[in-house]
């Protein structure tokens, strides 16, 4: 007995010939998986672990190119430098000067709501001995001064000033400058610990005196030690900066520093400091005093450039390198690669606009790099998942050929890995052996051709021969007329060889012709293989139900082909069903699919018959003195149409009761009325 449909067991889907193509979408889907998880991991540990590996120097090396033209912030009109620069060192004498200079400074800066006085007074001066009580009196007069004091290069010891002027500053805080390990000013801690005491910055000591310690006071709840980035601003001479000697003889009034903070310091390089800054190459480098107002000026709006921390700096930078996986997996190299390009600049261009608008530094550098990275991995993954691919399949067709044409040295089939001798060649050899096989299934096709022209013409013609020889036979009243079981064994051969031949040329244009898809309603379709199947149905006192049928059950399909598919399961259910039993068809829809399944009430069949099921020239129980003639092509036949329509089969059977089997195809867009 011959029935339709793929499992070896109830339940089971028919596959078509190996999908070679689903078995390279799993490779290559796995290759993906592992790049992509891979990439992710190194994108994640590179980030966080980016000070130990050597990636902070990048990362300052972009924030130094960005920030001077992202981070835009305005000195304050409430700080004033004076500077000791070189015309008042010039004008006044040599550099240091007398400490009864800064009183008379003092005396003119009474207006002022706080001032700094960057000069370190570490010891007293013997020369002048008066010199340093003058200026303790005129700090104790003016009440809101504040003093330096100098943390030691050991991070243990501090240089406070002389305990007379000390004793008489309103407050004192470290002006130590933290450059990093390249020797460029981008940080500062607005406190720090010496042994088991907490020292605060110049510019908190002078927000408490200026009357903003509530400024202060958050300052170091928020930041306390922690290294924050400063936003830096260019004090221009004028009114932000005014130089010593024009204070000092009152070339400016004393009502130009009315509650304004004023930081007294070196702006000459030969007496003070100078560091380099973010800004050094479109503003030159910056005096030590300059930076003070920089961070006093950050501290009065609290504005400064935050990083997230570490674990959130990883996360951020798996960003990009996931879109640009994701762009490998689903868009062709070429895009990607353009994609990959572009999430390089858009990354670039996310944390410019963060720094710009938020403030927000992201360091950047692992995630460009891996991103940079991860269209080579996957090019390099890809194409060995690619080559071992073709290796096999190269191995599967010379396996085939070897078997085809009596070579035992190779069996039919692709080997579990890829042979030796494929992996030591190069991609050349490779590509020379699959040209090889594609001359190889170019002479397959050509003899196949061959093959067809003969079943479809030298054998149908003298079998249709043979047919009207035993027809004139039956006719004639020649006394050379044949037996009548003569004529039945020619009639019996000649059918079934047509049957053959019709089958398999069925079979193979099916495999082989181009399809012409057109939107197809499924459940039309069938009614019109219930219509063709009628007679034989009358015939064997058979019922076929389609009442089940839903209309509206558009597939995208060859009507020709997908009706000849439907027939064959319709006719196969009226050859194996006894007299008077029921043939149903039913239709629904199911997700993206439409469901056709046919039931009969036949013979059905064992788990061995439904393992051979669509197996070409196959026919169960074929010895069963009442099994209905045939080829076994049917089935096969049905198999391959539903397969290369992008649906599937499955049949279910027990014997005696009945068979099932299920179509499953694509859903299509209802067409448009025109």
């Amino acid at each position: 007995m011959h029935r339709p449909h793929t499992p070896a067991t109830p339940g089971l889907t028919a596959h078509p010939l190996p999908d070679l193509q689903a078995r390279l979408h799993t490779r290559m889907r796995a290759e993906w998986l592992l790049s992509t998880g891979a990439l992710l991991v190194l994108a994640f540990c590179l980030s966080y672990f980016a000070p130990t590996l050597g990636l902070k120097g990048l990362n300052n090396t972009l924030y130094d190119r960005l920030a001077p033209w992202l981070v835009n912030k305005s000195a304050s009109d409430e700080i004033v430098i004076v500077a000791i620069d070189d015309a008042s060192i010039e004008e006044i004498g040599q550099w240091p000067w007398r400490r009864n200079r800064h009183a008379m400074l003092l005396e003119q800066l009474s207006e002022a709501r706080a001032v700094a006085l960057d000069v370190v007074f570490g010891e007293p001066n013997p020369a002048y001995p008066d010199d340093d009580a003058a200026l303790a009196d005129a700090i104790r007069a003016h009440g809101r001064v504040v003093l330096p004091l100098v943390i030691g290069l050991d991070g243990r010891t501090m240089l406070p000033p002389i305990p007379l002027l000390a004793d008489a500053a309103a407050n004192v805080g470290t002006i130590n400058i933290q450059p990093d390990d390249d020797g460029v000013v981008r940080s500062i801690s607005l406190q720090q610990q010496v042994g088991s005491t907490t020292v605060d910055h110049l510019s908190l000591a002078l927000l408490e005196v200026g009357s903003h310690s509530d400024n202060a006071d958050h300052l170091r709840t928020r930041y306390g030690t922690e290294s924050i980035r400063i936003v830096f601003s260019r004090f221009t001479s004028g009114q932000a900066v005014v130089p010593y000697n024009r204070v000092l003889d009152r070339s400016i009034s004393p009502d130009a520093f009315r509650d304004k903070y004023v930081l007294v310091g070196a702006w000459s390089s030969g007496v003070g400091d100078i560091f380099a800054t973010p800004y050094s190459s479109t503003r030159g480098n910056m005096p030590g005093v300059e930076i003070l107002a920089n961070i006093l000026n950050n501290g009065l709006s609290d504005q400064w450039v935050t990083q997230p921390g570490r674990f959130v700096q990883a996360l951020l930078g798996l960003i990009p390198v996931l879109f640009s996986a994701l762009a490998f997996r689903y868009l062709s190299p070429q895009r990607a690669f353009a994609f990959n390009l572009l999430m390089l600049i858009c990354w670039l261009a996310t944390v410019s606009l963060l720094l710009h608008f938020g403030l927000v530094w992201v360091p950047p550098s692992a995630a460009l790099i891996v991103t940079l990275l991860a269209y080579p991995v996957w090019s390099w993954r890809s194409q060995h998942a690619a080559l071992r691919h073709i290796d096999q399949e190269l191995s599967m067709l010379q396996g085939e050929h070897a078997s085809a044409t009596g070579n035992n040295s190779g069996k039919a089939g692709a080997p579990a890995t890829t042979p030796r001798r494929f992996q030591d060649q190069t991609l050349l050899a490779r590509m020379q052996q699959l040209h090889g096989a594609i001359d190889t299934m170019r002479q397959a096709q050509r003899l196949r051709n061959e093959t067809m022209r003969f079943l479809s013409h030298d054998m149908r013609a003298p079998l249709n021969s043979i047919l009207a020889l035993t027809d004139l036979q039956r006719s004639s009243a020649s006394p050379q007329k044949l037996s009548p079981d003569t004529l039945n064994q020619f009639d019996f051969y000649a059918t079934k060889t047509l049957a053959l031949v019709d089958g398999f040329v069925a079979l193979s244009r099916a495999e082989a012709i181009e399809l012409q898809f057109v939107p197809v309603d499924l459940a039309e379709l069938i009614r019109q293989a219930c219509d063709g199947a009628w007679v034989h149905a009358q015939h064997k006192n058979i019922t076929i139900n389609s009442d089940a049928l839903t209309d509206g059950a558009w597939v995208q399909a060859d009507p020709g082909l997908l009706e000849r598919a439907c027939s064959n399961l319709l006719d196969n259910a009226l050859k194996y069903s006894p007299s008077g039993t029921t043939v149903t068809w039913a239709l629904r829809r199911d997700a993206n699919n439409w469901v056709a399944s046919i039931d009969d009430e036949g013979y059905g069949m064992d788990d061995a018959g439904l393992a051979n099921a669509f197996a070409p020239f196959t026919r169960i129980d074929e010895n069963r003195p009442d099994n209905p003639g045939g080829v076994g092509l049917g089935l096969a036949f049905v198999r391959t149409v539903v397969a290369r329509h992008g649906g599937t089969i499955t049949a279910r059977s027990k014997p005696g009761v009945g068979t099932r089997f299920t179509l499953y195809l694509p859903a299509a867009v209802p067409p448009r009325d025109e």
